[in-house]
């Protein structure tokens, strides 16, 4: 936007939304990944996907710590779907995506 170049060997990470600035028409994906370890108090390596409809958080330190909500149906994330049968295909599309995410980034938390 401003014309400076980047210096040689840095990484950026995101998205140039500069065309939807301009008001272009661009494709724009809302999925989001996030990854949170602890490491003090307690322990955990927390991994997320999240579409506008659904939001899937695992803990690949604490098993029984997984999280699945319809945000659509449950926008406060009062219930967690984890254990639901109808969510089950939802689950695994996500996981998937946690996973392929994490390899990606050669996340040092996957094992796979």
């Amino acid at each position: 936007m401003t014309g400076v170049k980047m210096p040689a060997g840095i990484t950026t990470r995101g998205r140039n939304f500069l065309p939807l600035l301009e008001r272009k028409s661009l494709p724009w994906n809302n999925d989001f990944y996030g990854e949170y370890s602890q490491h003090h108090y307690t322990e955990a390596h927390l991994r997320m996907y999240r579409t506008p409809q659904w939001k899937l958080i695992r803990d690949f330190k604490n098993q029984g710590k997984d999280e699945l909500c319809n945000l659509s149906a449950d926008p406060g994330e009062t219930r967690n779907l984890i254990n639901d049968a109808a969510s089950q295909q939802m689950k695994k599309k996500l996981e998937t995506k946690i996973l392929a995410k994490m390899k990606e980034l050669r996340d040092p938390v996957f094992k796979g």
